[in-house]
């Protein structure tokens, strides 16, 4: 039995995407008779101000890492002080390492210069330590390429739920939003669209659309039920390394129009259901749009490259290669 212990980055609260990565991880393997996850508790944490950033208490990280008894340190994160603390103690501690970076290119961090330094100057050092780096796109995958085959490119397992809407009939032009109200996840291109369309934005904040029908923390039926009317899902993002809500929508058999920065097309190919525009414009967006609503999407074909058995044996090899190195 292989024991891993799951470190996500240090964070306010136990909330965001390591988490839900690792929290998903750690439900794959219950039950799993050659790997284990520990359970997620973080060390106690103090802010940095200078740097709006989150710093691990030294002796308890230590201490969490004892306590857990395990094989490997799996390190979540990216360009942070407490990845760089994470990777400092596993090796101090003689543990062997795994390290998911949860990767965004430079240009789409808060502060893109500062992030770029510390990563190349703090962490792209130590990465000789990893026995396995876990990307997610090809985008990533290409960044460590210099890492030979010790990169994994494995996407998030998912686990289609069976809708709790009961039947609902499609709305032929009936366009849905599914995420944050903030630049990042190109509002810009939702006010672009004509007022033909029947627009649905699950999100906080205040549209600048009038016409545009806001449905604020509503429970999952609702949101069920508008992935199943709906004929097109929407997804602008400046930048996705992922997308649950592509999944979402694939379960109800909604297509999908998404920006050429949402990297979970790297997983798609010929499969009939969605549709990719140019980041950055918003012609060929509006003319996909046209194209692509209400268009058949192979459900069955797209949602078999993410099913939980196919992606445990991945992680079951990636964490069997790395007992397997010769521990430095």
């Amino acid at each position: 039995m292989i024991k891993i212990l799951p470190l996500p980055a240090a964070a306010p609260v136990y909330q965001g995407g390591q988490y839900t990565y690792c929290r998903n991880l750690i439900d794959l393997f219950k039950g799993n008779d050659e790997i284990a996850f520990d359970e997620i508790r973080q060390p106690e944490c103090r802010n940095l101000p200078l740097f709006r950033k989150l710093w691990f208490d030294w002796d308890d990280l230590r201490k969490r890492i004892e306590e857990s008894h395990c094989d490997i340190v799996f390190i979540n994160g990216y360009a942070e002080f407490s990845v760089w603390q994470e990777f400092i103690m596993a090796k101090k501690l003689n543990k062997r390492i795994v390290y998911a970076p949860h990767f965004h290119p430079f240009d789409f961090l808060e502060r893109p210069m500062l992030g770029k330094i510390f990563f190349n100057t703090c962490i792209r050092p130590l990465l000789k330590w990893t026995s396995g780096i876990v990307t997610i796109g090809k985008t990533d995958s290409t960044y460590f390429k210099g890492y030979g085959d010790k990169v994994y490119m494995v996407p998030h397992h998912f686990v289609p739920q069976k809708s709790s809407a009961g039947k609902v009939e499609k709305k032929k032009d009936m366009i849905l939003f599914v995420g944050r109200n903030e630049p990042n996840k190109g509002m810009e291109y939702l006010y672009a669209i004509p007022e033909k369309y029947e627009v649905h934005c699950v999100t906080g904040g205040e549209l600048a659309r009038k016409d545009f029908i806001q449905h604020k923390n509503i429970p999952q039926e609702e949101l069920d039920r508008l992935y199943s009317e709906a004929s097109l899902v929407v997804i602008p993002s400046r930048y996705e390394a992922f997308s649950y809500v592509a999944l979402e929508a694939f379960t109800r058999g909604t297509p999908v129009l998404m920006s050429s920065n949402v990297k979970i097309a790297d997983y798609l190919k010929d499969e009939k259901g969605y549709s990719i525009f140019p980041y950055g414009s918003i012609e060929s967006f509006l003319e996909k749009i046209e194209s692509t609503i209400g268009s058949e999407v192979e459900t069955e074909r797209i949602l078999e490259k993410f099913r939980p058995d196919i992606i445990r044996e991945e992680y079951v090899e990636i964490f069997k290669n790395a007992m397997n190195e010769q521990h430095r």
